[in-house]
This record gives structure tokens, sequence and C-alpha cells, in this order.
């Protein structure tokens, strides 16, 4: 819009600007002296060891749900590119926060992981919250467990541990 607002011609851009939108990225357009001369396509990058934690998730029968604040198109491809079939995008803070309460009013325990400030409400949220210790301080204090190494194999170590030391307790509950 602002390179509009300075009739600057897209024209040239416009096939790039579809394709750049159409895979999910971030698209940011440099011009010089009233020219359009460039074209930046940004996308997140996905953690190694993403994909593997995902599959190891739903492995457990665990149900994996990605909340993001970018566009449809950047989470749909984030979303097939770990093997996530339920998706929120372009989810506002407090969003997240309301997805994750949807989820328990169904009778669902949820687990949100996060690292940013836009995260923190739903971290706090949710029945565990897991920060990685990348994230803002925010973040960190709203969170119940620190992952330290930031590692997605991580999660799926924490989860396993709440989930047997959950049934850990709850076999010692019927016995007592």
């Amino acid at each position: 819009d602002l390179l509009r607002e300075h009739d600057i011609d897209l024209t040239p851009a416009t096939a790039a600007l579809a394709d750049a939108h159409e895979q999910g990225h971030t698209v940011a357009l440099v011009a010089r002296d009233a020219n359009l001369i460039g074209l930046l396509a940004l996308a997140d990058t996905i953690k190694p060891g993403a994909a593997d934690a995902i599959s190891a998730l739903h492995a457990q029968k665990l149900t994996t749900v990605l909340l993001t604040g970018d566009s449809p198109a950047a989470g749909a491809r984030i979303a097939a590119e770990l093997g996530i079939e339920r998706v929120h995008a372009g989810v506002a803070p407090t969003q997240k926060a309301d997805v994750v309460r949807e989820l328990q009013a169904a009778g669902e325990k949820v687990a949100m992981v996060g690292d940013g400030i836009n995260d923190a409400v739903a971290l706090a949220t949710a029945d565990l919250g897991l920060a990685l210790v990348s994230g803002t301080d925010i973040a960190l204090k709203a969170a119940d467990i620190i992952l330290v190494r930031s590692s997605p194999s991580d999660v799926v170590a924490i989860i396993g541990l709440v989930i047997f030391i959950s049934r850990d307790i709850s076999v010692h509950q019927r016995q007592s």
C-alpha cells in the first residue's frame, strides 16, 4: 500500500507476488527513486526434528494443532510440512487462548508450546505450558515448564513424562 501511495508500479512483480503469497511467504517490496527494484519472500523455517516430534506425538495417539498468527497460506504450508491436520492461522494472541479454552471445553487436555509474547496467554491457559528457553521473558513466566535445549524431541519427552506421572498418580489414588 505504501508503494502504491507513492505511485510505484507493482505490475512487474504481480506474478512473483502471487507466487510468494500462494506459498505462504511474507513479502517485502523494495523501491528506489520511484521504481520497484526488488521483492523479498520471507518464510519461517521449521526446526530440525520438528516433523519427527510431531510424528512421535501422533504415534502416541495425541492430536496436534497449529496456532499461528501467520497467514492462512503460511499456516497451511507449515502444517503440511509437519503433518499437522488442524490449523488455526491468522490468530491474534488472545484468540490462541480462546482456541485452548475451546479444546478444554471439549474435554481435551491441552499442552501448549510457545516462545513469544504472542503465546503467553495461551501458555498460561493451557493445562501444560511449555516455553522454549530462547523465548521472551513473558512466555517463560507464563509457562509451567521451560525447555532449556529448545529441541522438539524434548517436547515429546516432557509430554510422555507428564502422561506417565499422571497415570501413576491416578493409580496411587485408586489404591488409597
